[in-house]
């Protein structure tokens, strides 16, 4: 079996003062995949509590209230609640 040459991975936003998700701030933890052939990280931008990973798919679960967006009731530091 050949190996991939991407590798996904959670990133802590204040740990390197960045706003990967775009929401406007650097408090939340974010899925990322990095492409070791082209030494670059894959625009994902979603704020992901956590991933998992099988051959051919990766799922990763993400709180509504960490991922920006404009309908904010629920989430009382902001964020996107859709359930309202």
């Amino acid at each position: 079996m050949p190996y991939s040459r991407r590798v996904a991975s959670l990133s802590r936003e204040w740990v390197g003062d960045e706003d990967l998700n775009g929401d406007g701030d650097k408090l939340d933890q974010v899925f990322r995949i990095y492409d070791a052939e082209l030494h670059a990280y894959a625009p994902v931008g979603f704020a992901a509590e956590d991933f998992v990973a099988g051959e051919d798919l990766i799922a990763f679960r993400s709180n509504e209230c960490s991922q920006g967006g404009q309908t904010t009731t629920g989430c009382p530091g902001g964020g996107t609640d859709l359930n309202s």
